[in-house]
């Protein structure tokens, strides 16, 4: 049961950012320190604020879901111990760790700049018309106090996650090899989720495609609408194929 709270929450995580994602669609124009986020999907019919939020939350719920990834980790190694841990507590320890991107994401709209800023932004970067018949929202400079937090909390919490994976997935594999009391059908289980949440966390690497492509923006190489969707399509990838890996390797254990 208390796993079964992980699963929902990372099920629940990753849909959200897919819809969200889905109702963005963004091409991301990048020159020096200014950036405009054009936006070609339906978020558009509502407003370009609305669009920006979705797109703050798919990028905080990103970094959620990777947390989770850690947090699993953490708490198979917590399953193969005599501790228990109860599932209020362990929805509390999710919620902590979803503080940092809840305050980040809720103060979103100090990411973008005002309409006026933004018309210099266009002119500079020499946006062609048939993008400007979508939604745009800019920042002049991606050096302001919101945006560099979020860069900052972007950048570190994968580093903290993955050093996480990497403990905890040790431990276990140790814990396994030295149990002897438990019966061959649980060790089995064990290492099939083991397994399964090493999959999962190789799925975040494609940020660093995204990251990758986001640099070569910033280094000035030759703009192509296919690059400069390129880092959001990164970024989004593992909440589209967490669910699909989940139902591969949990289906088994379930019959």
């Amino acid at each position: 049961q208390t796993y079964s709270l992980l699963l929902f929450n990372s099920a629940l995580t990753d849909f959200i950012a897919s819809v969200s994602d889905a109702l963005t669609i963004i091409r991301m124009v990048v020159e020096g320190p200014s950036i405009v986020y054009i936006y070609q999907g339906p978020c558009g019919r509502i407003s370009e604020s609305f669009c920006f939020f979705m797109y703050s939350l798919m990028l905080h719920l990103t970094m959620h879901s990777i947390a989770l990834i850690a947090i699993s980790f953490w708490y198979r190694s917590i399953a193969l111990t005599p501790n228990t841990l109860s599932v209020l507590h362990l929805q509390l320890i999710v919620f902590i760790i979803l503080t940092p991107s809840v305050l980040l994401h809720v103060s979103c709209k100090g990411g973008y700049s005002p309409f006026r800023s933004k018309v210099a932004i266009f002119l500079h970067l020499s946006i062609g018309l048939s993008a400007l018949s979508f939604v745009i929202v800019g920042s002049v400079s991606t050096m302001g106090v919101h945006t560099t937090a979020s860069t900052l909390y972007v950048c570190i919490l994968p580093i903290i996650a993955y050093t996480v994976i990497i403990v905890m997935r040790r431990r276990v594999k140790h814990k396994l090899t030295d149990l002897t009391n438990m019966s061959e059908r649980t060790k089995l289980m064990h290492k099939t989720l083991v397994r399964a949440l090493t999959v999962h966390a190789f799925l975040p690497m494609s940020l660093c495609a995204g990251v990758g492509s986001f640099v070569l923006l910033s280094a000035g190489i030759p703009r192509s609408e296919l690059l400069e969707s390129f880092p959001t399509m990164g970024v989004s990838f593992p909440s589209v194929a967490n669910p699909l890996l989940t139902f591969y390797f949990v289906s088994p254990l379930r019959r």
